[in-house]
């Protein structure tokens, strides 16, 4: 199933040609996946203690000769957002929200990532607990319009993009 595809040949979400940068990527998994689908582009992006995981990933999946580049690069939530991970036109984040005291961080690196009205995130989530609406109550804080794509089953994909004149979180 292709869960960006609206049965008409149009894509909810694009990522053919598009940078993306996933944020928390873990193993990896939805950026190589994002780079079969066409993206220009991959940054896998975590902390420092599983980027060996992360390139392990990369090094085991990338065929040399493939159109995507793909890349990993550390990131501490909440820590300031390097030149190389600014810009994209696509930030992806999937089951982000599993600690509360992270939602701050989290908003502030999706600020730092998503300066641009025309730069998109999207969202994979689950919802589990009570305290979660919080990360969305601060997503429309920091001035971004939420939009939800799919519903299937547990998993609720959003697309958040820039509101006009939004402040952004520092």
């Amino acid at each position: 199933m292709d869960w960006f595809d609206k049965g008409d040949g149009r894509r909810v979400v694009d990522f053919v040609n598009r940078d993306v940068v996933e944020v928390g990527c873990g193993t990896g998994l939805v950026g190589l996946a994002l780079a079969l689908l066409g993206a220009r582009s991959v940054v896998l992006t975590d902390q420092e203690p599983v980027m060996d995981i992360v390139q392990s990933s990369i090094d085991g999946n990338v065929v040399d000769g493939t159109a995507t580049w793909v890349s990993a690069h550390p990131l501490y939530w909440g820590d300031d957002v390097p030149d190389a991970l600014r810009g994209k036109d696509i930030i992806v984040g999937a089951d982000l929200i599993f600690a509360h005291e992270n939602i701050p961080l989290l908003l502030r690196t999706f600020s730092a990532l998503c300066t641009d009205r025309s730069q998109t995130i999207v969202f994979a989530h689950i919802n589990r607990f009570a305290w979660e609406p919080g990360f969305f109550t601060g997503m429309a804080s920091a001035g971004f319009r939420q939009e939800t794509v799919l519903v299937d089953g547990d998993v609720t994909i959003f697309r958040f993009t820039r509101c006009g004149g939004a402040p952004l979180l520092s």
